[in-house]
């Protein structure tokens, strides 16, 4: 809880000592770099489109070929800490266990790049990935998680797909060196 309470005495003093400048010209570029890594874009605005109340309906596979597993469920989007980040919070059940999830989206101004950090109740680590919207319109974010089964780190991809404000599908791929299988679907519908 200390170093909580210190670094957030220390953003404070940042704020306090950069603020008054903006109104004066006085900024040095690292200021001015900083001063743009902070503020919401384009790209914030995008994401809070996503902001309200959806429908969700998961299709799952375990393996290749396997038959598939259904589920429906919930989600809450909204934009926090100033309209940088996107809170998503889920509800579903999977394999008759009810499952709670979060994910928190930003979009880091100096790198250009979207990221993601998806926890849920059915595990105890981090999906974390990072990516960038594709010629199509669709956004690639590629990443890392625990396997459950085998407990060693795997990697995946999702592919955002913006049918229209009403619904977008979101795909999950497993990336393995036998090849990509789709292992999720969801679809979003907003209430």
């Amino acid at each position: 809880m200390r170093s909580i309470v210190l670094r957030l005495t220390s953003v404070i003093c940042v704020f306090g000592i950069l603020l008054p400048l903006v109104g004066q010209g006085g900024m040095s570029e690292g200021e001015k770099n900083m001063m743009a890594f902070m503020t919401p874009s384009k790209a914030h605005a995008d994401m809070a489109k996503n902001v309200g109340e959806w429908k969700t309906t998961y299709t799952m596979w375990m393996e290749p070929g396997a038959e598939p597993m259904k589920s429906e469920g919930n989600c809450v989007n909204k934009m926090i800490m100033g309209g940088r980040y996107l809170e998503s919070v889920n509800d579903a059940t999977f394999m008759g266990m009810p499952m709670d999830g979060l994910m928190l989206q930003g979009f880091d101004n100096h790198r250009k790049v979207y990221t993601a950090v998806w926890i849920d109740s059915l595990g105890s680590g981090f999906a974390i990935a990072e990516g960038v919207y594709n010629d199509s319109g669709e956004l690639i974010m590629n990443g890392k998680m625990t396997d459950p089964m085998t407990g060693e780190v795997v990697k995946y991809r999702t592919v955002d797909k913006h049918i229209n404000d009403q619904k977008h599908i979101m795909e999950m791929y497993m990336v393995t060196p036998k090849g990509d299988f789709k292992s999720m679907e969801v679809v979003f519908t907003r209430k």
